[in-house]
């Protein structure tokens, strides 16, 4: 059983008599949380003499923080409670406390209250406390905002932006709240302390900018609606600008060559010399600018596989849900909290809900991410929480080299610390086109809780190729955790489509401006009294850094297109800069990739050799190579060719002639000439 029904039993069992004397009503009751019960967004009072039996709200004290107020509507001469909740509850109710969803109820004597002593300050977990004087509450305590600043990020690739919003203040705060002319809802949070940062994240990009604020509201109750100070700070929304401008590299003319590095990661790389590596070596003899598009692969998706991913179908009674499986149990029509509070360790349990508080009431407030979803309530083992097969979804088949997208979007309820939260993964079995039945964990595990916003959604991604025909496909999200305690969850809009062909989208563009300067000092007077018979310098210093040149163990890099082309395999990105060789000499300009001849290699009586720089600013040589044929060598990064190309570039290597390079999503390269008239 958990410690908190525990906690429950001990104090429903610990009736107090305080009918010694009688609080009137009219009375006016303060009560100081303190931080054993910390920030709530509701604090009550309750007396099961009242009739009929209820509750009264206490409200803030206004500039005093942690102070609370409720005037006696009723006389109290029996048993008294005070609970507390982080739901927001707005007028008095009637009922028992625990239909309230209070977090912790407990009684108390009166013993010690007197109209000189009429506030209650917590001590402990339980609600013990002692009553005493009310704090100064003609005095204000407001907290006071120091600093309030946004930062914005835009993304080419979504045509979103992110704002965060920094803030320093003092005082003693509860909650701080959010409002803003782009948010769809305020933003709560309790438990504040300086300094604050929060991010809001996809915010569209559009085609004209407007002006657009934030406000940021200190509170002295967990609800957010008592509000000490606010300030708001406006912003005006970005445009869609994707390119990046650096500060100017500035170096010494005959020194060592400079490294440009893209500034982000991205699928591919072309550079406006033309080079496709994420970095790139240029000389420190010339001024010029150089800039470097970062692209993003992207897939547009179809329709999705599944047939119940938005959990909408509904079971009817306790009918298991339709589209899906989990090795949990489905609760049907029965309250799970209800179910759980009458069967002592019962868990294990998952609900098709619109609202987390149905398991539990400790359970933060979740708004629907699109309607109902799957929430599962102390996993107690690790299982699938929700799988889905062919037999449930019909079109769940996959084809041979699609790619298909694998998503969901997920919450953590649970705000108590000490708590053992889900880590997801998703899987994929399928039967393949000889019998044999193959499992695959796609991407990270991903564990929940780690941000700072516990009851938001967060979306998980995994792209996956298919590697063989299937009519026979499982796909799941696995909870790898087996606690009890804190492993709650929520699933919702899980999705499982296949692309169309992929493309590369602009994520970023680099401007790198190279300034070429003379470094060298003046010649200085000369000497009056120079040394009649100096001695020359019988071995001077040869070049610092020299080519290397090849030796018996040199790598085989250079392949053979046509009878004209010469080129590097490059397929895992390990070189950025390439010096081709003929008989020994550089050929001046010949630093790309590929290296395009102008003549037939067959019998040219020439070798060649090329000397390709790596990331780390090494360098090696390749074996020399000479054709005495006209057969060309394996093609550059082999594929099926049944993939989709996704990008096709032309590179002028002559007056009047090109090639046009395409590359395939899985890695081939097709390279083609043409004649240029």
């Amino acid at each position: 059983m958990k410690p908190r029904y525990i906690l429950l039993l001990t104090l429903l069992g610990a009736w107090l008599n305080i009918c010694a004397k009688t609080i009137p009503a009219g009375s006016t009751i303060y009560l100081v949380p303190g931080s054993a019960w910390g920030c709530k967004a509701t604090y009550v009072i309750y007396c099961s003499g009242w009739n009929p039996q209820g509750y009264q709200i206490f409200t803030p004290v206004p500039g005093k923080p942690g102070v609370y107020q409720c005037t006696l509507k009723k006389a109290i001469s029996s048993k008294l409670y005070f609970g507390a909740s982080d739901q927001v509850k707005t007028s008095d109710g009637t009922g028992w406390i625990g239909d309230f969803c209070g977090n912790y109820k407990y009684e108390t004597s009166q013993d010690g209250w007197s109209t000189a002593t009429p506030c209650w300050t917590i001590k402990s977990i339980t609600g013990a406390g002692s009553w005493g004087a009310v704090p100064d509450i003609s005095s204000d305590d407001a907290a006071v905002i120091q600093s309030l600043t946004y930062d914005i990020a835009s993304s080419c690739v979504s045509e979103t932006f992110t704002i965060t919003i920094t803030a320093t203040f003092i005082g003693d705060v509860c909650s701080f709240k959010l409002t803003g002319t782009q948010f769809t809802r305020d933003i709560i949070r309790n438990n504040a302390s300086s300094p604050i940062t929060y991010t809001i994240k996809n915010l569209p990009i559009t085609d004209t900018q407007t002006q657009e604020s934030v406000t940021l509201s200190l509170c002295s109750d967990g609800a957010g609606s008592s509000v000490i100070v606010s300030q708001t700070i406006e912003y005006t929304t970005p445009t869609l600008d994707c390119e990046q401008l650096h500060d100017t590299i500035e170096v010494c003319a005959g020194s060592a060559d400079v490294v440009l590095t893209a500034s982000t990661d991205g699928d591919a790389y072309l550079w406006s010399n033309g080079a496709t590596t994420k970095s790139i070596l240029v000389s420190a003899d010339v001024t010029d600018t150089y800039s470097v598009e970062i692209y993003q692969m992207t897939h547009s998706v179809k329709d999705n596989l599944m047939a119940n991913g938005d959990f909408e179908t509904v079971p009817i009674g306790n009918n298991p849900p339709e589209g899906f499986t989990s090795s949990y149990n489905y609760v049907g029509e029965f309250d799970p909290s209800q179910y759980y509070s009458g069967h002592g360790g019962a868990a294990n349990l998952f609900a098709i809900t619109h609202n987390a508080n149905y398991f539990w009431r400790d359970f933060a407030d979740i708004d629907p991410h699109g309607g109902n979803y799957f929430a599962l309530f102390d996993a107690g083992t690790s299982g699938y929480a929700w799988k889905a097969t062919t037999a449930d979804n019909p079109n769940l088949l996959v084809e041979k080299d699609s790619v298909y997208l694998f998503s969901y979007w997920a919450a953590y309820p649970n705000l108590m610390p000490d708590n053992s939260p889900a880590r997801l993964q998703f899987r994929i079995s399928y039967v393949d086109e000889n019998g044999a039945t193959k499992t695959q964990d796609l991407g990270s595990v991903y564990t929940l809780g780690q941000e700072l916003d516990l009851n938001e959604w967060y979306y998980q991604e995994v792209q996956w190729k298919a590697p063989s025909n299937s009519s026979n496909v499982t796909i799941s999200v696995e909870d790898l955790n087996g606690a009890h305690d804190g492993n709650d969850f929520c699933l919702d809009d899980i999705i499982f489509q296949r692309t169309t062909a992929g493309k590369n989208v602009l994520a970023q563009k680099d401007i790198f401006p190279v300034k070429s300067k003379d470094c060298k000092d003046p010649d200085p007077d000369p000497d009056p009294d120079p040394d009649p018979d100096p001695d020359p310098d019988p071995d001077p210093d040869p070049d610092p850094d020299p080519d290397p040149e090849p030796d018996p163990e040199c790598k085989e890099l250079i392949y053979r297109k046509w009878d004209d082309v010469l080129f590097v395999s490059n397929a895992n990105n390990e070189y950025i800069g390439y010096q081709w060789y003929c008989d020994g000499v550089a050929v001046k300009g010949a630093t790309r990739q590929d290296y395009y001849t102008g003549s037939p290699l067959e019998n040219d009586g020439h070798t060649y050799h090329v000397v390709v720089t790596k990331s780390d600013g090494t360098k090696e040589a390749s074996c020399p190579v000479g054709f005495s044929d006209s057969t060309p060598s394996s093609p550059l990064n082999p594929g099926n060719h049944e993939s989709v190309p996704y990008r096709v570039r032309r590179i002028f290597v002559g007056p009047h002639v090109e090639i046009i390079e395409t590359i395939y999503e899985d890695g081939d390269k097709d390279i083609q000439k043409r004649i240029v008239l």
